[in-house]
């Protein structure tokens, strides 16, 4: 079930590198997109009832593939829940605390290079942070969450036991 040119503004917890093996409709092959698993968005009415399958960032939309198509032509490279104690911290970190990092995938040189940029929003009074140029996905959350750290510490209190107290007892 391919849709083209949706002009809707997707918000996810996982932003997906893909690279495109074969040719297909606009997409070339060899090149990299950014993608998002239908069940991996935020809760957006006018995006129900398009089953499983990736939205695929293409220019200024995005075109959806069912899983049947998105598998024949595309292939996930990095994958976010391969390192899954740094997924579930992420998750648990937007869910309980409300510190929300955003990891996603920037696509470079026309679709033949990426690296990875993050940004943060906390719930409380502090400068939200983005840092851009990581190789990967792990390494870019890797210091996302020692800047979340950071910025509770500096908060909360100054020392590594307040930022353990605000995690665990928030």
């Amino acid at each position: 079930m391919y849709k083209k040119g949706l002009y809707e503004i997707i918000g996810s917890y996982k932003y997906q590198l893909a690279i495109c093996r074969y040719s297909y409709e606009c997409f070339q092959s060899m090149k990299y997109y950014v993608v998002i698993r239908y069940c991996d968005i935020f809760h957006n009415d006018r995006l129900c009832g398009f089953g499983d399958g990736y939205f695929i960032k293409y220019e200024y939309h995005y075109d959806f593939l069912s899983i049947d198509e998105f598998t024949q032509y595309f292939t996930i490279v990095d994958n976010c829940e391969e390192n899954k104690r740094i997924s579930s911290l992420l998750k648990w970190l937007r869910e309980k605390r409300r510190i929300k990092i955003t990891i996603i995938p920037d696509i470079l040189d026309d679709g033949y290079w990426f690296n990875y940029y993050f940004f943060t929003t906390y719930p409380f009074y502090t400068k939200n942070i983005e840092e851009r140029g990581f190789e990967n996905f792990e390494s870019a959350a890797k210091k996302a969450i020692e800047m979340a750290k950071k910025a509770c510490v500096q908060v909360h209190g100054k020392s590594g036991g307040e930022w353990l107290k605000y995690v665990i007892a928030r």
